[in-house]
């Protein structure tokens, strides 16, 4: 299934999503909007959405914390997770935990493979069960990271294009 330019496999044989982007961006500009509390603001969730992140302490065995604060109605809805592997520009590990149902840990692994300065993003998300996973699915999960996707792939950019403007600039050393 598509949804805009995010592709999204559900297995009939194990209780996983798999999301899968490609992002006009090298693979360092989104895992500095995947990785520092400012980004993370930014793009985390749909736009409805206003972000904050109590923790963000992005290293193996470190913690995150992220709040969707609906602007609407102030409801907030909760995340949280522990890293657990971490490979610059490359990958990350790590575990992710709706708030509204604690018991379903999800594992959740990105991987970033850049080409030609596009850099394409697989997210895996392997549920405990596949209850778990319905419900996510069942509550927008897939327009919803849809959605997210296209606020990351703002982020990515305007990074991107500091990083050039700042390369630029710099001259000879």
């Amino acid at each position: 299934m598509n949804i805009g330019e995010t592709h999204f496999e559900v297995p009939e044989d194990r209780p996983a999503i798999v999301l899968r982007r490609t992002f006009h961006a090298p693979a360092h500009a989104l895992f500095e909007a995947m990785s520092k509390p400012e980004q993370v603001e930014r793009w985390y969730g749909p736009a409805r959405y206003r972000v904050e992140v109590p923790e963000l302490d992005f290293r193996e065995g470190g913690r995150w914390r992220f709040l969707n604060i609906d602007k609407a109605d102030g409801t907030v809805w909760g995340f949280h997770g522990e890293f657990r592997k971490i490979v610059p520009d490359r990958r990350i590990e790590q575990t992710w935990i709706f708030e509204g149902a604690p018991d379903a840990v999800v594992e959740q692994t990105a991987e970033l493979e850049e080409r030609d300065g596009e850099t394409t993003l697989t997210v895996t998300a392997v549920y405990p069960d596949f209850a778990s996973r319905q419900g996510d699915l069942d509550h927008g999960a897939n327009e919803g990271a849809a959605e997210t996707y296209d606020r990351l792939a703002e982020v990515a950019g305007s990074i991107a294009s500091a990083s050039v403007s700042r390369s630029a600039g710099a001259g000879p050393g």
